[in-house]
């Protein structure tokens, strides 16, 4: 599914989906049902900070614009069972000229094992982070393609693997104060701040 500022958008009654400009579904698989659309759409979002300096490009769509602001990832089991992966990108002006648009790409699992994590899909070169300017003017949009067998980043589960064992101290550190944390009434967000971008990633799919 792709969640975004769009002039056309896909149509399908029995998602409740229409053609017509504004946020929203620009599109998605078939086989997805109104109420995981719905369930996506709440973890979509992206907020700028309102203390922004970062300059960046007026275009709408411009596909530069994401690669100047950090990623929002997020992973959750929808109402069916199913998992879902959602990479959301800062977009910058959206398709009235207004800022303040995102760019959203989720990735639905259908079968899965016991041993699979969405979140080993951080960083996957699967997410988009824009339409293409044909995309975008096409009146007409279709469904997205269903990805067969969505091939996990190369060599993830040996890199983590190494990792923990590298970092074991620093790993056993934040679980410790997560479970602490986690038992407080008044936690609302665990921040994980490190000085690479990487290593942020990677204690993140560590740790679950």
């Amino acid at each position: 599914m792709i969640y975004t500022s769009v002039k056309h958008s896909i149509a399908d009654s029995d998602l409740g989906l229409v053609n017509q400009k504004g946020q929203r579904i620009y599109s998605c698989s078939q086989g997805l049902t109104r109420e995981n659309l719905a369930e996506l759409m709440r973890f979509s979002s992206y907020r700028l900070p309102k203390d922004n300096t970062i300059k960046y490009s007026k275009e709408y769509g411009d596909p530069s614009v994401p690669q100047m602001f950090p990623k929002v990832f997020r992973t959750l089991r929808l109402a069916d069972g199913r998992f879902a992966a959602i990479q959301s990108v800062y977009a910058g002006y959206d398709a009235d000229g207004e800022e303040g648009n995102f760019f959203a790409h989720a990735l639905v699992f259908d079968e899965i094992d016991d041993d699979f994590f969405p979140v080993l899909f951080f960083g996957s070169e699967l997410f988009r982070t824009y339409l293409t300017k044909a995309e975008q003017e096409s009146e007409l949009v279709r469904y997205l393609p269903v990805i067969e067998n969505p091939p996990l980043p190369d060599g993830i589960n040996e890199e983590i693997e190494t990792f923990i064992k590298l970092h074991k101290k620093e790993l056993t550190y934040l679980v410790n104060h997560a479970v602490t944390m986690l038992a407080s009434e008044h936690l609302k967000n665990i921040c994980i701040c490190t000085k690479e971008e990487y290593l942020t990633e990677r204690y993140l799919i560590a740790l679950k």
